[in-house]
């Protein structure tokens, strides 16, 4: 029987914490996307559009991302090329988006391979979508039709139950759960272990591990790794131990074997054979296996320190250090990098640093095992790594007599004066200084279109949600606003300012008498504003109307073209005009009043 301990962590709510280079946007950690050649963090920050999901298991491809809830669904998010995430068309998702087509089947794990994703099921069967073989012979119209579609995979035998699936970037292994393996995808360096360098469209039994009972899998870029158990006479006992098996390519020392030579089928690490085996994994030119006393073996490249020991190079070496006094439970490697859990619950990185997938707040490479200080107080429950990017799994952290004792902003206890508020959007505690703002639409809010209390951060994260959903409608007005005034330009003429005075270059609109008065008009924009809304709308209205207006006392002169009296009042002769037209007038009256109020007496020239 499962420990008390184990029973409640599976009713706890879990939250996915993820750093490095790959999965997420930085604005806000609202909608998170794959970024190319760019860093998400350099410390394990929280991915927000899980929050809600109640996350069991995650695998992490190159371009995207899978996940497995505790209702056993299926969400998949990042680049769609090549159906791999299962939505039926090649389109990216930039937050996770379930997989419809399984919804009525429930999912225990998943795995991702370069361009496919494949996810295991209570039942014991494997489900599969993308392009899960890369051979340009193995590929035909029928199989590029499918890809779309998730399908389930055919064994050569009927009735088998799998345990256990693990993807490369082109190939897929399968564990039954008697221990029987299969493969298949390309057969690049003998990867698949069927002596051979041939690549198989569908699953196919590796026939010399016919017999013996296969405990895990794992998939590097071109080679495999494999825990198989061995039964051995000791005190005379028999008793059945796991031993480490690799095969494919063996450059760089990946495989652990002493001749570095290509194996093209499973072939036993022999300088590892004294050692209990429980778990394996493979980085793209490494391997990392760990024992059931807790210790890591890693071998292969040292070049970016991912051995764990800066004096081994090309054989299989144990990883200490900080390790040497901890018992390790999980382990996981990345392109160049390893992250381990411990049974304290410690996450130690090494490894490649250069896109912030160690979490350890640079992006220096390490040789040694680092200590994740920014999961100190999580309690952390599995662990997954990326190419460049690296996944903890950890229990919700529930809120502490501390935090309700302080201000979760500013971190001063709350007293007599400095009373407790909480933010309706993340739930926590503040002081009425870190949560005076209100947004609507906050997640605890009782009512999503009244505002409520948020605190600051949250507040900030509202905001750059609200003005990235608003950019687009912005700059579609901006674009109007444009082009209106730049028909108002070209219907009212050219306007400069020129040290104090105003030159009028005269539009297809104007008329004299508008020239007339705008060359003595004082500089000022607001004036000129004025004067010209006015004479803009009295022209309108003048030849809405067929009427003539008169401006001014005396008269001005013209030629005879546009010859036009000026009298003091001005008149508006109307013919039918409607009440909202004759209203129009008179506010175009009162206008031009007092405009030419400062200019009664006066002559134009």
């Amino acid at each position: 029987m499962p420990p008390a301990s184990a029973l409640a962590g599976n009713n706890v709510l879990k939250d996915v914490m993820i750093w490095g280079g790959g999965i997420g946007c930085l604005v806000g950690i609202v909608n998170e996307r794959f970024v190319q050649n760019s860093i998400y963090s350099l410390v394990p920050k929280l991915l927000e559009s899980t929050a809600m999901l109640d996350v069991q298991n995650v695998a992490l491809g190159g371009n995207h991302a899978a996940i497995v809830t505790k209702q056993g669904e299926v969400y998949c998010w990042g680049q769609g090329k090549c159906g791999r995430l299962g939505q039926r068309i090649d389109m990216d998702i930039s937050s996770p988006k379930i997989v419809d087509s399984l919804s009525d089947i429930r999912v225990k794990n998943v795995a991702c391979g370069e361009y496919h994703t494949c996810a295991l099921t209570d039942s014991g069967e494997v489900y599969a979508w993308g392009n899960d073989v890369s051979c340009s012979d193995l590929v035909d119209e029928g199989r590029i039709r499918s890809q779309w579609l998730t399908h389930k995979l055919s064994l050569p035998v009927e009735g088998i139950s799998i345990s256990s699936v693990a993807c490369g970037e082109w190939h897929t292994a399968i564990v039954s759960s008697c221990g029987r393996l299969f493969t298949y995808g390309d057969g690049t360096f003998g990867v698949l272990g069927h002596g051979n360098y041939h690549s198989f469209s569908s699953p196919k039994e590796v026939e010399s591990l016919k017999g013996l009972c296969v405990r895990s899998v794992a998939c590097g870029t071109w080679h495999t790794a494999a825990i198989i158990e061995v039964s051995t006479e000791r005190f005379k006992y028999n008793t059945s131990t796991g031993k480490l098996f690799t095969w494919g390519d063996a450059d760089e020392g990946r495989l652990g074997h002493a001749d570095n030579v290509n194996k093209l089928v499973p072939t036993c690490v022999s300088q590892l054979v004294d050692y209990d085996f429980v778990q394996v994994s493979c980085g793209r030119m490494m391997t990392l296996a760990l024992t059931n006393m807790g210790k890591v073996f890693a071998m292969g490249s040292a070049k970016y320190g991912q051995l764990g020991n800066p004096h081994v190079k090309d054989r299989a070496v144990v990883v200490e250090g900080m390790l040497k006094q901890e018992y390790v439970k999980m382990i996981s490697c990345g392109s160049y990098h390893v992250a381990v859990l411990t049974s304290s619950g410690s996450v130690y990185t090494w490894g490649k640093g250069e896109n912030g997938e160690l979490g350890l707040g640079d992006t220096e490479n390490r040789y040694t095992p680092c200590f994740v200080e920014a999961l100190r107080d999580r309690q952390v429950d599995t662990i997954t790594c990326g190419p460049s990017f690296t996944v903890a799994i950890c229990l919700h952290k529930p809120i502490s007599i501390s935090d309700q004792s302080s201000c979760n902003g500013c971190r001063l206890p709350f007293g007599f004066t400095r009373k407790k508020h909480n933010c309706y959007n993340c739930g926590l505690l503040f002081c009425r200084s870190c949560s005076s703002k209100k947004v609507m639409n906050a997640s605890l809010a009782p009512v999503k279109s009244k505002a409520f209390r948020v605190c600051d951060s949250c507040f900030n994260k509202k905001q750059g949600s609200s003005e990235r959903s608003a950019m687009d409608s912005s700059k579609s007005q901006n674009y109007n606003n444009q082009q209106i005034q730049r028909h108002h330009q070209n219907m009212t003429g050219d306007v400069t300012e020129d040290r104090g005075e105003t030159n009028v270059t005269n539009g297809p609109l104007l008329s004299p008498s508008q020239t007339c008065y705008r060359k003595n008009m004082p500089s000022g924009r607001k004036v000129w504003k004025i004067q010209q809304e006015s004479q803009q709308d009295l022209e309108d209205s003048s030849s809405k109307f067929g009427s003539v207006i008169q401006c001014g006392q005396g008269q001005v002169p013209y030629s005879a073209q546009f010859r036009i009296n000026c009298t003091e009042n001005s008149v508006v002769h109307e013919t039918d005009t409607t009440k909202s037209d004759k209203l129009l007038m008179e506010e175009v009256q009162r206008l031009r009043a007092e405009v030419m109020t400062p200019l009664s007496g006066t002559n134009c020239f």
